[in-house]
């Protein structure tokens, strides 16, 4: 018999609305709005766990389980007409579980409202942080990459390598990663065809690994690459030497054979003592 939730023991209810809490990705959106906006909004596309709407018990079991509103204290104040943002945009929020959940602050460029440090208000909260970035980017590389220190609490970071792994070759030793670089997870979503397919996921063009683990495959595919570079090189060498070098054997073989035919006449024309020819 299936009975009304509302029938169940109220162990049994907490119990079913703790089974629903799952990790997510929450992403958040600085980037500049389209030009008929007047201001520049901070925007999400992640929904509302719908439990939290559920009812009232389970809303309040999933607060009790760590869920909370957060990034309301992300004001792109300086970007509002008069510098004070309207009431519609002094409270926006999302639903997060800081334990468990993801935050995915996007791509950087010039688009970008905001870059690492202004995350400093909610920064100690975030335990997993995801971002997109180009190492070969100059604003980045020389100056947002040293903000990385703001998300102290960290215990993983995903970065997504917009300009490939080999560009954050060196990532693991010029960077500070406050989550230790252990717990760097790089991702790559072009096409590697040298990754191991054990790394690949969803298209077969995603490649997640870590940061530690991409540097040393960088490495095992270039000594890959010097070897078979030596090895070319060694052929080609063999090639054009081999005219002659077959010449050189076929003269050397010539001389032996002369010098076996001339040892063996030697040996067969030997006289007696009376003038007469023996063959010993």
């Amino acid at each position: 018999t299936l009975h009304p939730s509302p029938l169940l023991p109220s162990e049994l209810r907490v119990h079913i609305w703790r089974l629903t809490i799952q990790p997510r990705t929450v992403e958040i959106n600085t980037q500049h709005p389209p030009r008929t906006e007047e201001v520049i909004t901070l925007k999400t596309l992640t929904p509302v766990p719908p439990v939290l709407q559920a009812c009232h018990e389970s809303r309040s079991e999933l607060i009790r389980s760590g869920y909370t509103t957060g990034y309301s204290e992300l004001t792109p104040l300086g970007q509002f007409q008069g510098d004070v943002p309207p009431p519609s945009e002094q409270r926006r929020y999302v639903w997060i579980n800081w334990e468990i959940d993801t935050l995915n602050i996007g791509q950087g460029g010039h688009d970008q409202v905001f870059t690492l440090k202004d995350y400093a208000p909610i920064a100690p909260l975030v335990r997993k942080l995801t971002f997109a970035r180009e190492n070969t980017d100059e604003a980045y590389y020389h100056f947002e990459a040293h903000e990385l220190h703001v998300f102290e609490n960290t215990k993983r970071i995903y970065v997504v390598c917009q300009d490939g792994f080999g560009a954050w070759y060196d990532a693991a030793e010029v960077r500070f990663w406050p989550c230790g670089v252990e717990n760097v997870v790089v991702i790559d979503e072009g096409w590697a065809p040298w990754c191991p397919t054990r790394l690949r996921a969803g298209n077969g063009r995603r490649v997640e690994v870590g940061l530690l683990e991409m540097k040393l495959m960088v490495d095992t595919r270039r000594d890959e690459a010097r070897r078979r570079h030596r090895e070319e090189l060694f052929e080609a060498m063999v090639a054009e030497m081999m005219w002659p070098w077959e010449q050189m054997r076929a003269m050397s073989g010539l001389l032996e054979w002369l010098e076996l035919d001339e040892a063996n006449g030697e040996e067969e024309a030997v006289e007696d003592g009376d003038g007469n020819t023996s063959c010993e």
